[in-house]
């Protein structure tokens, strides 16, 4: 998921939860989520290349 879609998510205007009042949320919130968000894009990643890397494992061993 995009950076620009979770940005998108995150601020949403209609979401019910941002009616509530500012006060109640905790401010480290917007640097959690950002970061949170981040680390799980990274975590992908890798998780794409050790997939990747065992496809290429398995093709060689049917040569």
């Amino acid at each position: 998921m995009s950076n620009a879609m979770l940005n998108r998510i995150c601020n949403d205007e209609n979401d019910p939860m941002l009616r509530e009042d500012r006060e109640d949320v905790d401010i480290r919130s917007k640097y959690v989520i950002p970061r949170l968000a981040k680390r799980i894009k990274e975590l992908k990643e890798v998780l794409a290349s050790y997939e990747s890397r065992d496809e290429g494992e398995k093709e060689e061993q049917m040569l």
